[in-house]
């Protein structure tokens, strides 16, 4: 295995299984859960538990620009709280990627690929948020690590092609 991904594994354990790391359920965040769910009924993500823990720990682990971080062997996301972005997006961005690990089969994907998926697919909650494109079009260049101009393009092109996301067969 990948001493990276051995790395992400131990850490994301690490978080999970700290005393000071708590976790939130749908019962909490149901905006953010239902957002999801409305696109991906089959992925069942109702029932992810997500773990939450203070920016500290990331910080610890050298995760500081993070805010959140699924493992697709553990089947696990954990986000960190005090963060500078509104929670509810980092909880749709997290669990849109657990939703590619399950429609898209995440092993076999490229990491560029992965977070076009789950940026394409969080472009509607930004809206629905009343972002001003501009801001999206920033938070699309942080995220895809591109220039502006080709995080316009994106926006441009999968601002309106989210509303007609293609259903996936969950087998």
């Amino acid at each position: 295995m990948n001493p990276k991904k051995n790395k992400i594994i131990e850490d994301i354990e690490f978080i999970i299984n700290h005393k000071d790391t708590s976790f939130i359920t749908y019962h909490q965040y149901k905006k953010s859960y239902d957002f999801v769910d409305k696109k991906f009924p089959e992925a069942k993500i109702k029932n992810i538990k997500i773990y939450i823990c203070d920016k500290n720990i990331f910080n610890k682990l050298n995760y500081n620009n993070v805010y959140g971080l699924y493992c697709s062997s553990l089947k696990a996301i954990v986000i960190k709280k005090d963060s500078d972005i509104d929670i509810e997006i980092v909880i749709i961005h997290e669990l849109l990627h657990y939703v590619s690990d399950i429609v898209n089969n995440l092993c076999s994907r490229k990491r560029k690929n992965e977070e076009d998926f789950v940026l394409a697919n969080l472009i509607d909650y930004l809206i629905e948020k009343k972002w001003e494109e501009k801001d999206i079009i920033m938070y699309l260049s942080k995220n895809r690590q591109c220039k502006i101009n080709e995080a316009k393009d994106f926006f441009e092109e999968k601002r309106n092609k989210t509303n007609k996301t293609k259903k996936f067969r969950i087998l």
